[in-house]
């Protein structure tokens, strides 16, 4: 039964996804072995802790996160950690990787229109400062080193992930429509998101099937003002909804030479994207592997905002 054991190098698993991921495999003893990196220190030793180890997969999730202006003149930790794990892994016989990526990568546009993977790279004009963030823009760099590898690689661009123990800034952001303001602002927009039971579902189906290429995970597209209203509406609050108001009249967001004089609102490319669509299509997934979300929004919400009482 061993010789049919796969040995599995994940990275990232002091994170989110890297730690649900590892739990997740972990149930499957029979099939896979996990080979962890998880944290920035693992990456400094990680050649001799695993010298004398196999890998059959590569799984490659850990990635600092940092939403400021991209610096080019300071090499990226993130760039040099994909190479070195990634070229381990071919040396050590690696045949298949999997490649974490973002679905900001594909751009945002101004208007309702989903985005898809032949967007990669690309923008609607009003976001370029989001696509040349750090984090972005080193995800794109990634993707040329996956795509150099000598064996296959599946990338998978991901909208935002929602299950427990999900960044807590994006939580506390929730949860805080329900404090003492009688008014919720909401921006114009509208954005994606993933259940993690989603993402987990596709993981099994991509280690079954081994595709190759990029493929969006989404379990849908919501407006801002549908996503603060199920919110609401989980905790049973009613509260009057307002609009931010839009790009042109609201210019003081737009302007980021007026912005730099407010040092506490921080990533500034970001919040703009809260004035246009995050929408991407997960049909290649569905085509590729067979991959639907099972789950929706409220079900998402009940894994995040309760998850004492979610199945």
């Amino acid at each position: 039964m061993g010789e049919n054991i796969k040995n599995i190098l994940l990275t990232g698993t002091s994170g989110f996804l890297g730690t649900h991921m590892r739990k997740h495999l972990y149930g499957c003893p029979n099939q896979w072995r996990i080979l962890s990196i998880n944290s920035r220190d693992g990456f400094e030793n990680f050649e001799e802790k695993f010298a004398n180890q196999k890998i059959d997969i590569i799984i490659h999730a850990g990635f600092s996160v940092d939403f400021q202006e991209s610096n080019t003149d300071d090499p990226s930790k993130n760039i040099e950690n994909t190479r070195r794990v990634l070229k381990f892994s071919e040396e050590r016989g690696a045949s298949y990787a999997i490649f974490l990526s973002a679905a900001g990568t594909l751009g945002v546009s101004k208007n309702s229109r989903t985005r898809n993977e032949g967007h990669f790279g690309k923008t609607d004009p009003d976001f370029i400062d989001y696509l040349n963030t750090q984090y972005i823009q080193d995800k794109i760099a990634c993707q040329k080193i996956v795509d150099d590898l000598p064996f296959p690689a599946v990338t998978l661009y991901l909208t935002t992930v929602y299950g427990p123990s999900m960044d807590p800034n994006v939580v506390d952001r929730l949860k805080g429509l329900c404090g003492s303001n009688p008014i919720v602002v909401y921006p114009p927009g509208g954005s994606s998101f993933l259940d993690l039971r989603d993402f987990l579902n596709a993981l099994d189906l991509i280690l079954s099937k081994k595709p190759t290429g990029g493929m969006v995970l989404s379990s849908g597209n919501i407006l801002f003002s549908g996503l603060y209203q199920a919110v609401l509406d989980f905790y049973k609050i009613r509260r009057r909804k307002l609009m931010t108001p839009i790009p042109l009249q609201a210019k003081v967001i737009f302007d980021l030479g007026c912005m730099r004089r407010f040092p506490s609102l921080k990533n500034m490319a970001v919040l703009k994207t809260g004035f246009g669509y995050k929408y991407y299509s997960a049909q290649r997934a569905q085509r590729l592997i067979g991959w639907s979300p099972r789950h929706t929004l409220n079900d998402s919400l009940k894994e995040v905002l309760n998850p004492s009482t979610s199945s």
